[in-house]
């Protein structure tokens, strides 16, 4: 019990402070509103947003944070392979949701083709 009084006040006024300044910082390159298609594991799944370092997907199967997935992702009419780790999800439903995903391996043609969403 001690452990948990004591963690919820730490996130009192001070965490809640810390937490606007991680959330300022969190993102450092530009995003982009964009609905592209995603496969990972043979699901065709779509972007909400993307940025260079990764994008936010709307999906009927959620992954757990730290999870790594592989698959496509296509800009107009070319796709591109990427690695990328689950970094958080959001939704109740285990069955639909949205996962942040954090690039670990793209090519640099994407981050080419990225810069012209912009």
């Amino acid at each position: 019990m001690r452990c948990a009084r004591a963690r919820t006040e730490l996130r009192g006024q001070a965490g809640l402070e810390q937490s606007a300044r991680m959330e300022a910082d969190r993102r450092t390159t530009p995003r982009a509103l964009r609905r592209l298609r995603l496969l990972v594991g043979g699901d065709t799944a779509f972007t909400a947003d993307v940025t260079a370092n990764g994008f936010c997907v709307e999906t009927p199967r959620l992954a757990q944070p730290g999870t790594s997935i592989s698959g496509t992702i296509t800009v107009g009419d070319r796709e591109f392979s990427f690695t990328g780790m689950v970094c958080w999800t959001s939704g109740d439903d285990p069955q639909h949701g949205r996962m942040g995903v954090r690039f670990l391996e793209v090519s640099r043609e994407f981050h080419l083709e990225f810069a012209s969403l912009l």
